[in-house]
């Protein structure tokens, strides 16, 4: 399971700058929510295309079990928010990162200090384990340049 939770926080281009781009007044609004939404249409193609979030925003992970290592499925991941899982009575635990868990940003995984151990539980019916996380870059000059 993955999902989008908070979606992109400012886009990497900016309508002002679409606006020079095409050479619209300033002032003139009449097209504003058209040059928006092709403004985040043009990043969600570029973010396809590149496999990688150019815009920050926040993303939930949902796997059935623990593994000797978690990798990320979307990135770059700029930091994760919490790891939590739920027990088959549907009671749910919030780890600790940095005492339970690490967070490789650079590799885009979660692993397991030295000498610790995920824990051990009867995991709910459906994704037991749910992982917050924040992705996303600066978009390259190519990618706004390809945007505009």
């Amino acid at each position: 399971m993955f999902r989008v939770t908070a979606g992109a926080i400012a886009e990497p281009v900016s309508l002002a700058e679409v606006k020079v781009h095409v050479k619209i007044d300033e002032e003139e609004t009449v097209e504003d929510d058209l040059l928006c939404r092709m403004i985040t249409a043009a990043r969600e193609y570029c973010e396809k295309y590149t496999g990688r979030s150019l815009a920050s925003k926040t993303v939930e992970y949902g796997i059935d079990s623990f593994h000797s290592e978690i990798s990320l499925p979307y990135g770059p991941v700029a930091s994760v928010e919490s790891v939590k899982y739920k027990d088959s009575n549907g009671n749910e635990t919030t780890m600790t990162e940095n005492t339970d868990y690490l967070v490789d940003t650079d590799g885009g995984r979660i692993i397991l200090p030295k000498g610790k151990s995920w824990p051990s539980f009867t995991p709910y019916p459906y994704t037991p384990i749910k992982i917050a996380y924040t992705v996303g870059t600066v978009a390259p000059e190519g990618c706004k340049q390809a945007m505009l």
